[in-house]
């Protein structure tokens, strides 16, 4: 979904009837009956954009042109790298990695998510950024998580929250676009303070994951004597040594950073370039490979998209955005614009829409809410580390790029079903636990 005046549409009146409120219902109802009736989702989305576009009879959102709402290039992007990695699965490689993973925890279940979070934090911090940690990090994760027992659902959150900890450094993607917005504000650049600003969001929301979903158990199971014996013994077992279709797969996966991020190259298409590259050479097999693709969960991603899409067309989302914006005070507008940027960050993207979004829009509501002087600098400070922040706490959300690999790479035995149902809530309340943050830590 694109941003700024070309989809801020006002809502498409029928009538009496408003579609942008129709495509928000339509929204939530299929939300509902997923959860109800264990439907797949996308499905139904799919469905219902068709009958809001077909029974608005509204030219912006005609039939006809459903299909060009359709997200063909995160479609592109989650084939091409799901792709890559159920070669590097078939291989052996990702496991071969997990057990090197595994064997750095010393035998303790219960540091295996804390080193996740640091591992992602580290990568997507030294300047590949968070798509791309999550893009390396999120398979292996998943096969430790196979081996280990630790819940997917944990692993997700500790490695989005890493990566996403580590995405506003300065020299990462996502952190010289927040320099670069800010540098428009007319205030003092401050990258330094939004990189530590989205390590503590972000460090919170991983530490309150860690907490709630396991963490504590795995300690406790950690210190027991037989328990850590065995797991010692499942992983000090010699490993063999590297094969040269393991080495071609990491190879190619260095070059997918490489080129993605040196050169800017597009993250899908180099994924299913080098894909076919190990087909080719015989490092995996590429018809298993296809049909391990996580086809189900795509479709459910797409088809929401598709009536997220039909949303914005039509002004619902609008609706939602001003009905929060109005309330807002200088007291309490980092707290609800945390929510707000939440919100929309869910059914969009963090950097390339929420941000670009946002943040210009500063200066003007400081301005309306009657702040002057020191105090109106700081609010636009805090205002900055709001957006940045709360926009991406919600990205393990399975509508997120960065959940949806996750959800892509999790194992054969894990309920993806349910897995997206668990991230699609997680990602909802964190658009409520951005607004906390914010109220607590950014005013």
């Amino acid at each position: 979904m694109a941003a700024g005046d070309e989809f801020a549409a006002t809502a498409v009146e029928v009538g009496w009837l408003d579609l942008g409120l129709v495509a928000i219902f339509c929204l939530l109802l299929a939300v509902a009956v997923s959860f109800r009736l264990n439907r797949n989702i996308g499905l139904l989305a799919i469905s219902l954009a068709f009958l809001v576009a077909a029974l608005g009879r509204d030219p912006r959102i005609d039939p006809a042109q459903l299909v060009t709402f359709f997200p063909l290039r995160l479609f592109l992007t989650l084939v091409g790298v799901t792709l890559l990695f159920s070669m590097a699965e078939l291989n052996g490689t990702l496991a071969r990695l997990a057990q090197s993973l595994i064997r750095v925890s010393g035998g303790s279940p219960g540091l295996i998510p804390i080193l996740l979070f640091s591992f992602a934090a580290a990568l997507a911090a030294a300047g590949p950024g968070n798509i791309a940690a999550t893009v390396v990090i999120a398979p292996v994760a998943m096969s430790v998580a196979a081996q280990t027992g630790i819940s997917p659902f944990l692993v997700t959150l500790m490695v989005v929250s890493g990566a996403n900890a580590g995405a506003l450094s300065p020299v990462a993607p996502t952190g010289i676009i927040a320099a670069g917005l800010v540098g428009r504000l007319g205030i003092p650049p401050i990258p330094g303070p939004i990189f530590m600003s989205s390590l503590l969001g972000n460090g919170v929301a991983a530490l309150f994951a860690y907490l709630a979903f396991g963490g504590p158990h795995l300690l406790a199971a950690g210190r027991d004597p037989r328990r850590r014996a065995r797991t010692r013994a499942a992983l000090n077992h010699p490993l063999p040594p590297w094969e040269r279709r393991q080495l071609a797969t990491l190879a190619a996966v260095a070059l997918l950073i490489i080129l993605v991020l040196g050169l800017r190259w597009d993250l899908g298409f180099t994924a299913l370039t080098l894909a076919v590259a190990l087909s080719l050479v015989g490092a995996a097999d590429e018809q298993e490979a296809v049909k391990r693709q996580p086809w189900y969960m795509i479709l459910m991603l797409v088809g929401v998209m598709l009536l997220v899409e039909v949303a914005a067309r039509t002004g619902g989302l609008d609706h939602a955005v001003r009905a929060l914006a109005a309330i807002a005070g200088p007291t309490t507008v980092t707290g609800i614009m945390g929510f707000v940027a939440g919100f929309v960050s869910t059914y969009s993207g963090s950097s390339a829409v929420v941000m670009p979004t946002f943040i210009p829009m500063i200066p003007g509501l400081v301005h309306e809410l009657g702040v002057v002087g020191a105090a109106a600098l700081e609010l636009q400070k805090n205002l900055v580390y709001t957006i940045t922040v709360s926009a991406h706490l919600v990205d393990a959300s399975p509508l997120s790029l960065l959940g949806a690999l996750c959800l892509a790479a999790a194992p054969a035995t894990e309920d993806r079903t349910r897995l997206f149902r668990r991230l699609l809530i997680w990602g909802q309340l964190m658009a409520l636990g951005g607004g906390a943050i914010s109220f607590i830590f950014f005013r």
